[in-house]
């Protein structure tokens, strides 16, 4: 290529593949040599396989194991919580979603100061 030819850019799609094929030709690759080198001394560097013992038997209760299987001591508090919360709502039979969430049965609170920016038409029943 000429001087001149070196130092303007290229335009077209096809001057940009033959660059590329070009570059993909020129890659680097390492020697047979090298890489049974690489490959010898990864199979030496890894350990021997060693044999696995059989798992006993635990000889422990129950407890512990089960303890351990639902999270520890948080889990267990947890689970506490939950079963009292359950009985809890078995035991209220609430009526309404509003008496489970307010705890209330009946008018106990007044309502109208949450709606500050809205006017209601109070209806005579």
């Amino acid at each position: 290529m000429a001087e001149h030819e070196k130092n303007q850019p290229v335009s077209d799609e096809a001057g940009l593949d033959a660059f590329f094929a070009a570059a993909r030709d020129r890659s680097p690759r390492p020697s047979e040599d090298l890489m049974a080198r690489v490959l010898a001394d990864a199979s030496d560097a890894q350990p021997e396989p060693q044999p696995v013992a059989a798992a006993r038997p635990s000889k422990t209760s129950w407890h512990p194991r089960w303890i351990t299987g639902i999270g520890g001591w948080p889990g267990v508090a947890g689970l506490a919580t939950v079963t009292m919360a359950g009985l809890w709502i078995g035991v209220a039979l609430p009526e309404t979603v509003g008496d489970l969430a307010f705890g209330l049965t009946g008018d106990g609170y007044d309502f109208s100061g949450l709606s500050a920016g809205f006017e209601t038409e109070a209806t005579d029943g």
